[in-house]
């Protein structure tokens, strides 16, 4: 009768075994995916919904402070916005939410040639700031007012709404946001991210979360009110 046996590995397999396992995990990490499509060397910017986050671990399995965000950029930001807007904006956490699950994001998939991988650094400008349904390229401002401000000083901003946000064109902007930290960063928000020219690591060098807010607003001002007869 033939009786299977069983080889206790040796040391060196183990060795071994963890080298490969070492490799595959380098080989998958986040910071090394390549499109170089969505970052042009004149303009890398890149905007959508972000999809993903990673939080960037060190040898000894403390956190390093750096972290890694996956966009999809083929959602345009008028769909977006139509699911997600609010008066007067939201907490980031709500508003990542919402996005999460909005319909605009649910319905686009990705793949290689919509979606980015980008490394945030520790210290880098990273604002919340809000823009208007019908703003599809400006870098939004700091109030949800401020935001329609922009609509009504730049008349063509909503003809780029309907463009795919892989190739932005950014505007003037409506002044700098609240600051943010990299824990604010969440699935379903909508980035402006601003990356290195020429540098195709995909290391950020300017965050931008942008709220959606509606065009207009249900609070009357005075001027508005209707004058008694």
């Amino acid at each position: 009768m033939l009786r299977a046996c069983w080889v206790r590995p040796s040391a060196l397999a183990v060795v071994a075994m963890g080298s490969i396992l070492a490799l595959t995990a380098t080989a998958q990490k986040p910071g090394q995916i390549k499109t170089p499509k969505l970052l042009p060397s004149s303009n890398p910017v890149v905007e959508g919904v972000i999809t993903r986050v990673e939080q960037e671990k060190s040898v000894d399995g403390r956190t390093s402070g750096k972290v890694h965000v996956t966009i999809n950029s083929a959602i345009v930001w008028r769909d977006f916005a139509r699911d997600t807007a609010t008066e007067d904006g939201q907490k980031p956490a709500e508003a990542a939410k919402a996005g999460d699950q909005s319909v605009a994001t649910k319905g686009q998939p990705e793949d290689q040639n919509t979606i980015a991988t980008i490394e945030v650094p520790t210290g880098i400008p990273l604002e919340l700031r809000y823009r208007s349904q019908m703003d599809g390229r400006s870098k939004g401002a700091a109030s949800a007012e401020k935001a329609r401000d922009l609509v009504r000083r730049d008349p063509v901003a909503d003809q780029a709404k309907t463009k795919s946000s892989a190739d932005p064109a950014p505007s003037d902007d409506g002044g700098p946001g609240k600051s943010l930290t990299a824990d604010d960063l969440k699935q379903g928000l909508w980035v402006s991210i601003e990356c290195r020219k020429g540098d195709e690591s995909h290391v950020a060098r300017h965050v931008i979360v942008l709220e959606p807010i509606s065009d207009v607003s249900t609070t009357a001002s005075p001027r508005d009110e209707p004058k008694s007869p």
